[in-house]
């Protein structure tokens, strides 16, 4: 199992789409005959108001369906936007699973929770933008990422997966502020002029006779 590191835009280069030769199923999950694995999608409603989805395929990229069914999902309640909270994916020769958790939205703004340890990686998605990008070449295609640009090469660019649809930066990372170390003699609240800076610093500076150490460093020291 792979879990996603960072916030990435999954890129294909290739001659020829998903969609061409063999499109994955996309439908309420289901097994293909009676001791296979189940394909298409699943969702469960959690305790926080995210939504676990699961999706796997046996051609295809799983993470494309998965994000699709989470934006469809979203739309289907009546919400405009959806916070990708992080997942993890799979694959096996022939068979390809992620899950994603999600959470629809009514505003663009940044997640403000995260399931992943890394927040960066969590997102706000535009619904209409990803069903416009992960729903193929001719619109009938959920989880199949469109054809984004032709390289230099005359290569066929697709972009989907996690990432897709992306509106917002990952919410910025509070760094806690830190205070300046008072002056001993010189009470914190107070605003310290150069002048009683100097002396709290002459005083702590000063060598004293005996062994209290509140009193400074020692001749002998």
């Amino acid at each position: 199992m792979r879990i996603w590191p960072s916030l990435l835009m999954v890129i294909g280069l290739s001659s020829m789409p998903a969609w061409a030769s063999d499109a994955p199923y996309y439908g309420p999950m289901k097994p293909l005959s009676l001791f296979s694995y189940e394909v298409g999608y699943k969702d469960n409603l959690q305790k926080d108001g995210s939504y676990r989805i699961v999706a796997s395929v046996r051609s295809g990229q799983a993470i494309d369906m998965a994000v699709y069914r989470a934006a469809e999902l979203a739309g289907q309640l009546g919400y405009s936007h959806v916070e990708m909270l992080g997942g993890s994916e799979s694959a096996t020769p022939g068979y390809r699973s992620a899950t994603l958790y999600a959470r629809p939205s009514r505003s663009a703004a940044a997640p403000t929770t995260c399931r992943s340890k890394r927040p960066h990686t969590c997102y706000t998605a535009d619904v209409r933008q990803v069903l416009r990008t992960l729903s193929g070449p001719d619109g009938l295609q959920p989880g199949v990422a469109i054809v984004d640009h032709v390289d230099r090469y005359g290569r066929s660019v697709y972009r989907g997966g996690y990432g897709a649809g992306a509106t917002s930066p990952a919410p910025p990372v509070p760094i806690p502020s830190r205070a300046a170390p008072a002056l001993r003699g010189v009470p914190a609240a107070l605003p310290i002029d150069p002048q009683t800076r100097l002396r709290a610093a002459l005083q702590a500076a000063r060598p004293v006779q005996g062994r209290d150490q509140k009193q400074g460093w020692t001749v002998s020291d």
